[in-house]
């Protein structure tokens, strides 16, 4: 089988807790991809959550993304976990460049527990990014952090996801998994339309890394020539389903 080499990578290395760049190759590679990555720093994770976040300096980190979006091979990319605002800010000045590029970013920021990667200092430089990129995969709370408001109800959330694609061009692509609903309800937000989702709920003890693998399988979607909704739908399900046989083994009786 010929890899696919269209596909880049831009997060932080993690080979403490298998997430970022460790995750991303091993999913990619079983998908049929040779993509090419970019690290923005070095994360030590435990259960504990975000232990220490090192960001790669800044020289380093801008040849590594002119290397990524000067490449006539790489046609999408997904942008994880940014270090530092500098970061940020050589990335809005770099994929300025290129914008044929389809980017999708996860916008991680606060994790649930440890040290944050971006603090809302950052927030004006991020929206900034936005209105280069083509798509955001946020959950409830990620949502709310970016906007600034309240993002309990699924239909307030819509809302709130409707301003941020009007005024960033911006595709929202909201996930569920911290709605309160016994099913989830997603969504894919644009300037046009508004898209519904509606996937069962499964109950896990474990769901770390569940935002970073939606959009990992999204963009390789894509990547294999599927249209936006077709890769919402086939992200969310693998989700589910990876994490259902995770949780299986560690805690059958929960299941």
């Amino acid at each position: 089988m010929q890899l696919r080499t269209n596909l880049a990578f831009i997060e932080p290395r993690d080979p403490t807790f298998h997430t970022g760049l460790e995750l991303d190759y091993i999913m990619t590679l079983g998908l049929g991809f040779a993509p090419v990555f970019c690290s923005s720093g070095l994360t030590i994770q435990s259960e504990k959550g975000v232990e220490e976040i090192i960001p790669v300096n800044n020289q380093n980190f801008e040849a590594g993304i002119r290397k990524i979006v000067l490449s006539d091979k790489v046609q999408y990319c997904k942008i994880g976990a940014l270090c530092s605002v500098e970061q940020v800010n050589l990335l809005e000045q770099t994929l300025s460049s290129k914008r044929e590029l389809k980017i999708v970013v996860d916008p991680v920021f606060t994790p649930t527990k440890g040290k944050a990667f971006l603090t809302e200092s950052a927030l004006p430089d991020f929206l900034k990014l936005m209105n280069l990129v083509d798509f955001i995969t946020p959950n409830l709370p990620e949502l709310s952090f970016l906007t600034g408001k309240d993002t309990t109800a699924f239909e307030t959330a819509i809302e709130v996801g409707k301003e941020l694609s009007q005024k960033t061009g911006v595709t929202v692509l909201l996930t569920g998994g911290h709605g309160k609903t016994n099913n989830i309800q997603e969504a894919m937000i644009n300037k046009k339309e508004v898209t519904i989702f509606h996937f069962p709920r499964s109950k896990w003890i474990y769901s770390h890394g569940t935002g970073c693998v939606f959009s990992t399988f999204f963009t390789c979607s894509l990547a294999m020539g599927n249209d936006p909704v077709e890769a919402f739908t086939e992200a969310s399900n693998f989700v589910r389903k990876l994490f259902d046989a995770y949780n299986a083994k560690i805690s059958p009786e929960n299941q």
